[in-house]
C-alpha cells in the first residue's frame, strides 16, 4: 500500500469548519431575548491534558439537538480541536502539549423549526460560546492553561519528529511530569538522554546517520525519578502512543517503534516510451513511469507539449507540432520529459534512462527535465517485446520462446532464454500480420498468446506460465489453488478474483491437472496431492466488510473469525481501526471521507495479530468463500481483498 496520497474531496460544511477553528469570530453570534430560546447541555467531553490525544465522544442532553455525526478536515463526530496558542488546527494523532490554551467546538443539529431558537449552551456545565451557521450551530468552549498534576506516575513524552527518509534523527524531546525527568546524558549512542535504534539492520544510530526509506525505527528515552520522589513509574506514553518500558539499576528506558519509514527521495528513475521514432509516423506521447512517486507533468499543454512530453527536431532545430508533424527520415530527434515528484517526494537523482537509454537530468528536487536523444530516424518494421520476469521461477529451467506466423503456421522466431539472467524478450523487424506466441518451460503449462502485429509499432507482450495446479500463478501449488479449482470445477464460467480477463482462460488450461479437457474432482485430487496431500492449514475468515457502493464513504469495520487471531486495531494515517481503503484505479489510499467512485477498484487491507498466547503461524484469509495469502509484517498479518464500486 501507497501511505503519502492525501485527496480530501469538497463538502459542505468546509465553510463552516474554517469558520470555526480559524476564528470563530467569523462568523455571527445571537443573543436571543430572554425566554425566547432552548438551552443545550454536552457532557463527557474530557478536558485536554497534556500527551493526550482529544476526546471526540460528547453527549448531548435533551431531545431538540443532536451531534452532527459526520467526519470532515479537522472534524470527527461533530466535534474538533484548536490550538489556541499556536493557532493553529489540531488533529486526532497530534497529543496535547502543557502551557497551551485550546478550543473545542461542537456542531450539533437542531430537531424541528422551533429548535432553530438555540439560546445558552453549556459544555461540561460550563457556559459556552454558541453561533450559527447555514446547517448547524457551533458550541464552542476555551479551556484555560493546562497545569499538570502527576498521582499515578503516567510520564508523557511530546514533541519527537517520525522518521523521515533523508532526515537525521530528532534528539529534541518534551517530558511532561511533576516526578520524572529526562536524564540527559551522553555516552555511546545516547545524546541528550534519547537513542535510535534502526529494527530492520539491527544496528544503532549516530547523530548524523540519516533514515534510511522502507526502514524501521524505534526511539529509547531514559528517564529517572526527580529528587524525593518515590512515586514508581506507571506508564508512558511517547507523542500520544503507548511505549514499552522498564528499570534498570539507574534510569527508566521507555522504548516506542514507529512505523516503516517511507522512502521520499527518488533517487533514479526509469521510463518507458511506448513507440520510438520510425520515419513517418506520428510521434508518440505515452510515457510510463516505473513507480508512483512521481508523475509526468508540465504547467501548460499546447502544439508542443502534451502531458509534460515534448519532441524536438535536432537536425531543423525545431519542437514538433502535435497532430501535424511526423518523424522525418534521417532526422535526429531528442525528447524532453518533464517529471514532478507527488506530495512529501523529492528528487535527488543520479540515474535516469527512457526504454534503457541514458537520458540527460536537468532540474531540481521539485521538477526535473530528462532528455533523450533517438536518431537518425529511419524505416523499420514492427518489434514483439516483452517482460518475463513474471513468470514464476519454480526451478532452472529455461524458457521457450517461439513467434509464428498464424496463417502460415511458419515459425518466423525462437530464442530459449535463461531466467537467471534475463527478464525480458526482444523481436526486431517483424512484418505486419497475425501470429501466435508460444511460451514452454518445463514442467510448466504451454501458453499461448495471439498477437496482431500493426506496420512501425512496438507490440508489449508480457509472459505468465505456470505448472499444473498452480492456478493463480505465485510460484507454488497450495492450499488457494484448491479452493480455487475447486470453484472451476463447479462451473467454469464462475469469476474467481485471482485471474484477470486474460488470464482467466490459461487458468483452466493450468487446472486441467490431467489434461482431460475439463476440470473435475480428479483435477481436485491432483491439486491436493500437489499441495503436500493436505488441506489443513492457519486460516481465519473474515466478515463484517462493508463492500464499495459509488457514492458512499468508506467503512472501517471487520471481524476476524478464528482461533488464536484477533483484529489489530491500530488507528494511524489512513488505518483505522485496523483497516485500511486503497484506491487501485487512482493508485491512492483513501481517507474516511472520500466516497467511493463508481467503476473504480478498490482494495481492503486488514491487520491482524495473534490473540494472548497465540502463534505466529497464519497462513491465509477467506472472505465470502474468496481465500488469499497472509503477508507478515513486523508487528502484525496483513490480509487484502479487492472489490469493484
Amino acid at each position: 500500500m501507497n501511505v503519502f496520497a492525501h485527496n480530501k474531496k469538497p463538502v459542505r460544511y468546509v465553510a463552516i469548519i474554517i469558520a470555526i477553528v480559524l476564528n470563530l469570530s467569523c462568523v455571527t453570534l445571537y443573543a436571543f431575548a430572554d425566554n425566547s430560546g432552548y438551552t443545550v447541555e454536552i457532557e463527557d467531553i474530557e478536558a485536554p491534558v497534556a500527551g493526550e490525544l482529544p476526546d471526540y465522544d460528547g453527549s448531548i442532553l435533551g431531545d431538540y439537538y443532536q451531534l452532527l455525526d459526520d467526519d470532515y478536515g479537522y472534524v470527527i463526530n461533530g466535534i474538533t480541536w484548536y490550538n489556541l496558542t499556536d493557532d493553529s488546527n489540531i488533529d486526532e494523532y497530534t497529543a496535547f502539549e502543557a502551557d497551551k490554551v485550546y478550543k473545542v467546538t461542537i456542531l450539533i443539529v437542531p430537531q424541528g423549526d422551533n429548535a432553530w431558537l438555540l439560546e445558552e449552551a453549556f459544555i461540561n456545565g460550563a457556559a459556552a460560546d454558541v453561533a450559527e451557521a447555514d446547517d448547524c450551530y457551533l458550541v464552542s468552549y476555551t479551556f484555560g492553561e493546562y497545569v499538570y498534576v502527576d498521582t499515578d506516575g503516567i510520564v508523557y513524552i511530546t514533541g519527537v519528529d517520525s522518521p523521515v527518509s533523508g532526515a537525521c534523527p530528532d534528539y529534541s524531546v518534551t517530558v511532561e511530569s511533576e516526578f520524572f525527568e529526562i536524564c540527559e546524558e551522553n555516552f555511546g549512542y545516547v545524546f541528550d538522554g534519547v537513542t535510535w535504534f534502526d529494527t530492520t539492520l539491527q544496528s544503532n544510530l549516530d547523530v548524523t546517520d540519516a533514515f534510511l526509506g522502507d526502514h524501521i525505527y524505534s526511539i529509547t528515552i531514559l528517564l529517572k525519578s526527580c529528587e524525593g520522589c518515590e512515586i514508581p513509574l506507571s506508564a508512558v506514553y511517547i507523542n500520544g502512543r503507548e511505549a514499552e518500558f522498564y528499570e534498570t539499576d539507574e534510569y527508566y528506558l521507555a522504548t516506542y517503534s514507529f512505523v516503516e519509514c517511507a522512502d521520499t527521495v527518488i533517487r533514479s528513475v526509469a521510463l518507458e516510451l511506448l513507440r520510438e521514432p520510425v520515419a513517418g509516423a506520428v510521434p508518440c506521447y505515452d510515457v510510463y513511469t516505473d513507480n508512483d512517486k512521481y508523475t509526468l507533468n508540465y504547467d501548460k499543454n499546447d502544439v508542443y507539449y502534451q502531458n509534460g512530453v515534448c519532441w524536438y527536431d535536432v537536425t531543423t532545430g525545431a519542437n514538433l507540432i502535435i497532430g501535424e508533424d511526423k518523424f522525418v527520415e534521417g532526422h535526429e530527434y531528442q525528447l524532453e520529459l518533464y517529471l514532478t515528484p507527488k506530495e512529501h517526494f523529492s528528487f535527488n537523482v543520479s540515474s535516469a534512462t527512457v526504454n534503457d537509454k541514458d537520458a540527460e537530468i536537468w532540474g531540481g528536487n521539485q521538477r526535473l527535465i530528462l532528455m533523450c536523444s533517438f536518431g537518425p530516424c529511419k524505416e523499420a518494421e514492427s518489434v514483439v517485446r516483452g517482460d518475463i520476469s513474471s513468470t514464476r521461477n519454480t526451478g532452472d529451467n529455461e524458457v521457450t520462446v517461439e513467434l509464428y506466423e498464424l496463417t502460415r503456421e511458419e515459425l518466423f522466431w525462437s530464442e530459449i532464454i535463461d531466467e537467471e539472467f534475463y527478464s525480458d524478450y526482444y523481436i526486431d523487424s517483424v512484418p505486419s500480420g497475425e501470429y501466435v506466441l508460444i511460451v514452454n518451460k518445463a514442467e510448466h503449462v504451454e501458453r499461448k498468446y495471439y498477437l496482431s502485429v500493426e506496420d512501425k509499432r512496438i507490440i508489449t507482450q508480457d509472459i505468465y506460465i505456470a505448472k499444473k495446479g498452480d492456478c493463480d500463478m505465485d510460484g507454488e501449488v497450495d492450499v488457494i489453488d484448491y479452493q480455487s479449482i475447486v470453484n472451476m470445477a463447479v462451473s467454469c464460467e464462475r469469476w474467481v478474483p485471482y485471474y484477470t480477463t486474460e488470464n482467466w482462460e490459461y487458468a483452466l488450461f493450468v487446472a486441467d491437472c490431467d489434461e482431460d479437457g475439463c476440470v473435475d474432482a480428479l483435477d481436485c485430487a491432483q491439486v491436493a496431492l500437489l499441495a503436500n496431500g493436505s488441506r489443513s492449514y492457519d486460516c481465519v475468515e473474515v466478515t463484517g466488510i462493508v463492500e464499495p457502493v459509488a457514492g458512499e464513504l468508506p467503512t472501517y469495520t471487520a471481524n476476524i473469525i478464528g482461533d488464536g487471531y484477533e483484529l489489530y486495531g491500530e488507528t494511524l494515517g489512513y488505518i483505522y481501526n485496523g483497516v485500511t481503503w486503497y484506491d487501485l484505479t487512482e493508485d491512492t489510499n483513501l481517507d474516511r471521507t472520500d466516497a467511493f467512485v463508481e467503476g473504480h477498484k478498490y482494495s481492503v487491507t486488514i491487520e491482524v495479530v495473534p490473540s494472548q498466547g497465540g502463534s505466529w503461524d497464519l497462513k491465509y484469509a477467506k472472505y465470502k468463500g474468496v481465500m488469499v495469502k497472509a503477508s507478515e509484517t513486523s508487528d502484525c498479518y496483513l490480509i487484502a481483498f479487492e472489490f469493484q464500486a
